[in-house]
């Protein structure tokens, strides 16, 4: 959207942030009679008149600094991380880290001196902030996993916590806990389930949860990206959902779903189609007012040439007076065409589910 940006030569949208019902736009403005970054706030009415909120500045190499976008597209309790940088690592001051506090518009300064090398790395790191508004960042390591920083404001210290096996996930719907989602070996070798963590911004306490799945599935998980949770308060209850390949191939077939992660999944194949190259694709679970999970993934391919999206859903069915859970799917075409939706059964039944899993 066009909205209302600030004056300037060169006017960029670097980070969007959603909160509430708002969205917050921050703007890195240059050749403007004041330059820097700027705030516009878009809601139903519109977009708000453009905001200074950081005057632009160079480091000690008189190198401009730049707002960067950290990948973050939501608030944590009222905060927000911006990061300005120069990139040269010959100066000191290269990087400066910020906390934007939504109710009042007040920057503080997040002094970076002490973090592990004393920069943080966009491409790895991730970032949020307690319900004190404290900040975290969750520093990534090939070989350790995600270990969590806490920087406390009232004490100015940096605080280490223990290192989680995996990568850092985003919940956009559960603000209050960060996820880690360990997938080695998910789908080579010995196909080892996927292993949740989850840390608590509020109590700053781990807990982990691996994925229940079938001893002898002829099926696995085919990649990361798709794969996707609906979190829960409580872990185990958390749902997910994942498109599955046959072992010792790599074509996509079908998904599993998970109710709760801590129970046997549902498998649910296409009935025509296949996915390929998972590269692009992004996986959707979430949890429906029912309880149950719905899930999808995009880019199932049919006869070389129609594209579709398969969005698959656990629901309650009678059969014989008894309430089973079973899986329906839509089909829905994309590029550029109307949406057609066909409903169909497919036939897996929670008691066929006690042998197999998502």
């Amino acid at each position: 959207m066009d909205g209302n940006p600030p004056a300037g030569q060169t006017v960029t949208v670097v980070q969007a942030i959603q909160s509430g019902n708002t969205l917050y736009r921050f703007w890195q403005v240059e050749g403007a009679e004041q330059d820097g970054i700027y705030l516009t706030k878009v809601t139903s009415e519109g977009e708000s008149a453009p905001a200074l909120v950081l005057a632009a500045s160079k480091d000690e190499y008189n190198s401009p600094h730049e707002l960067k976008s950290n990948g973050i597209i939501h608030d944590n309790y009222g905060y927000i991380f911006l990061l300005i940088d120069s990139e040269n690592p010959a100066a000191i001051d290269t990087q400066l880290a910020y906390r934007y506090k939504l109710s009042d518009g007040s920057m503080t300064e997040i002094p970076l001196a002490n973090y592990p090398s004393s920069r943080v790395n966009l491409n790895g790191d991730s970032f949020a902030f307690t319900p004190n508004g404290d900040f975290v960042v969750t520093d990534t390591n090939f070989d350790d996993g995600i270990t969590p920083y806490i920087y406390h404001f009232e004490t100015g210290a940096w605080e280490e916590k223990a290192p989680m096996p995996g990568e850092r996930i985003q919940t956009p719907s559960n603000k209050t806990q960060v996820a880690i989602l360990d997938t080695k070996k998910m789908n080579v070798g010995s196909f080892k389930p996927p292993v949740l963590s989850i840390f608590d911004l509020e109590t700053q306490q781990i807990t982990t949860q691996e994925l229940v799945m079938p001893g002898d599935a002829e099926y696995y998980c085919r990649s990361v990206e798709t794969m996707s949770f609906a979190i829960a308060d409580d872990i185990k209850d958390s749902g997910a959902g994942c498109m599955v390949a046959k072992v010792g191939e790599s074509d996509g077939i079908g998904y599993w779903l998970w109710d709760s992660i801590a129970e046997l999944p549902k498998l649910h194949l296409f009935s025509e189609g296949y996915v390929r190259s998972t590269s692009g694709l992004y996986a959707v679970a979430y949890h429906k007012l029912d309880g149950h999970v719905a899930f999808s993934v995009a880019g199932v391919t049919i006869d070389d040439s129609v594209y579709v999206y398969d969005v698959a859903e656990i629901v309650d069915v009678e059969v014989d007076g008894v309430i089973e859970q079973q899986v329906t799917h839509k089909r829905l075409t994309q590029r550029g065409k109307a949406l057609e939706m066909l409903l169909q059964h497919s036939c897996s039944s929670t008691r066929w589910f006690t042998i197999y899993r998502q």
